[in-house]
């Protein structure tokens, strides 16, 4: 758990998300440059009271898991890529912004 803190996927980081969840409270989260981030095997990967922002070549690949943005909003911008296979995308409370 991230509590009150922001969280960045940056440059060419590679993250894998497994039969796990991970909350982060009152914080924003990051996707830029090149980062790629795959949630699998049933894991939650939640945001609560904050934003998520992609932007650049990032990548984020959710596979048979779930992504839940509670009361914020989420910004796609550049090159940016979002794959849902066999997987949820909850946004609750917030937007959904497609720019550039």
């Amino acid at each position: 758990n991230i509590n009150g803190g922001n969280t960045y996927f940056s440059d060419n980081s590679n993250v894998i998300v497994s039969n796990s969840n991970m909350f982060v409270n009152a914080g924003n989260v990051y996707f830029s440059d090149s980062a790629s981030v795959i949630i699998e095997l049933n894991s939650i990967y939640s945001v609560l009271g904050g934003n998520v922002y992609t932007d650049g070549l990032s990548s984020l690949s959710i596979d048979g898991s779930c992504f839940v943005i509670d009361e914020g909003n989420v910004t796609y911008n550049g090159n940016s890529i979002i794959e849902l296979n066999s997987s949820c995308w909850n946004i609750t409370g917030g937007n959904s912004i497609f720019t550039d």
